[in-house]
């Protein structure tokens, strides 16, 4: 029985699961080969891409503090946020 390693669809998290070089046996499921040779195998772990985990889309929202998005809201009369009932503008909605 294999363990897995979960990872993320988004680019930045599949960059960040490469950096932390965990030398798993099987390639990386974005990969085209294995990056190392078998020497350097640490772990019969393999990493899977699971869409469960991936980080929420703020789109126009992107680097914005909660606070910040009602204020903006507020003044433009759209009134207050909620993500889960108002999702984000060019980004995702539930």
């Amino acid at each position: 029985m294999h363990a897995f390693s979960y990872v993320s669809p988004r680019k930045r998290a599949q960059r960040t699961l490469e950096l932390l070089y965990l030398g798993c046996r099987e390639k990386l499921p974005w990969q085209e080969q294995r990056e190392h040779e078998d020497k350097d195998v640490r772990t019969e772990a393999n990493a899977e891409v699971y869409n469960g985990i991936r980080e929420w889309d703020y789109g126009d929202y992107e680097g914005l503090t909660s606070q910040t998005i009602r204020e903006q809201r507020k003044a433009s009369g759209e009134g207050d946020w909620d993500i889960w009932r108002d999702g984000c503008p060019g980004g995702e909605y539930v």
